[in-house]
C-alpha cells in the first residue's frame, strides 16, 4: 500500500489546489483558521505578559468558569490527538504522523487536525 508523506501533503502547487475536493479544501481552510485565530490571541497575551509566561497562560486559561470549560475541552482534544492520530496513521500506513502531534503541541490543535484530516483524505483517495 503506498504511503503519503507530510511533505507531499503540504506542498500544494496551484494546479493541485484547483483539484482539491470540497472536504479537502474545508480541512485546509480550518487548518489555516486554526493558525490565525488562536495566534491572534496568543500574540495579545505575549504582548501583555511576555513570551516566557507559561504559568500565566495556564492560569488565565482557568480564570473564569467559561475559560475553564474551554481549556478543559482543549486539553481533552489534545489527549485525543495524541492517541488517535498515531493509531489512525499507522492503520492507514501514513508516514511522518508525528509531525501532526508537534503541530498540535506548538502551533494549534485545530491546525493539526485540519492538516491530518486533509493528509488522511488524500492518502485514502490515492489508495482507492
Amino acid at each position: 500500500m503506498p504511503t503519503t508523506s507530510f511533505s507531499e501533503c503540504i506542498h500544494l502547487p496551484i494546479q493541485k489546489l484547483m483539484k482539491l475536493t470540497r472536504i479537502q479544501f474545508f480541512y485546509l481552510a480550518l487548518a489555516l483558521i486554526g493558525i490565525i485565530a488562536p495566534w491572534y490571541f496568543n500574540i495579545l497575551f505575549y504582548n501583555q505578559y511576555g513570551f516566557y509566561s507559561a504559568l500565566n497562560f495556564i492560569k488565565d486559561g482557568f480564570a473564569t468558569p467559561a475559560a475553564s470549560s474551554n481549556s478543559t475541552d482543549l486539553i481533552i482534544c489534545l489527549v485525543l490527538t495524541f492517541v488517535w492520530i498515531p493509531f489512525e496513521a499507522r492503520k492507514q500506513n501514513m508516514k511522518q504522523w508525528w509531525i501532526y502531534i508537534l503541530i498540535g503541541m506548538f502551533v494549534s490543535v485545530a491546525t493539526a487536525w485540519g492538516l491530518f484530516l486533509y493528509a488522511r483524505d488524500r492518502h485514502l483517495t490515492k489508495n482507492n
